[in-house]
Parts: structure tokens; sequence; C-alpha cells
């Protein structure tokens, strides 16, 4: 990989960290995961660092893209962040059509 990657925090939340993996991927984004928790096996380490991915700078704006729609800043003066999880299922409820 050489020094021509980027690393960009993604947060703590490992499901969080798991779908912007499955978006890049289905999208074509090339990159690069750096868990934090040891592949799960030490969920604890998460509370220092966060997790990561590298990047190429040229699929920079990409990832960017893909990281707001999975986990999009608050907006309005009270939001407050959501986790992937929570947000993952608030969409899968809105899509059932009864």
């Amino acid at each position: 990989m050489g020094s021509d990657v980027l690393t960009v925090d993604v947060g703590y939340d490992r499901f969080t960290f798991d779908l912007i993996l499955a978006k890049c991927k289905a999208s074509g984004v090339t990159v690069w995961p750096l868990q934090m928790d040891e592949n799960g096996l030490a969920p604890g380490f998460i509370a220092m660092v966060p997790h990561k991915i590298l990047v190429r700078p040229g699929d920079l704006p990409r990832l960017k893209a893909i990281i707001e729609d999975v986990q999009p800043g608050p907006s309005g003066d009270d939001a407050q962040a959501v986790s992937g999880l929570r947000r993952f299922l608030y969409k899968l409820i809105g899509s059932i059509r009864l």
C-alpha cells in the first residue's frame, strides 16, 4: 500500500463499521479495515481507540459519502447521533409495506 493511503476514523460501533465496509465493497471502493477490537474477540479495546479504514486518496470522497449515508451527523440543536444498528432497523422497519 505504501504512503499513498489515508486513515479515516469511523467510530467505536462495530456494526456501523461493518456496514461501512459492506457498502464500500458493494460500491467498488477499495478499503482496508483496521479493526480495533481484535476481530470481535476483545470488544473492550474499542473503548480506547476507534475503528479505522485505510483508503486511497482518490476514493476518499466516495468513502466519505458512504460514511455519511451510514452514520449521518446530527441535525438540529437537540439531535443525537444514532448507532448504525438502530438506523438500520429504522430503515428496515420503514421499508415494510403492509
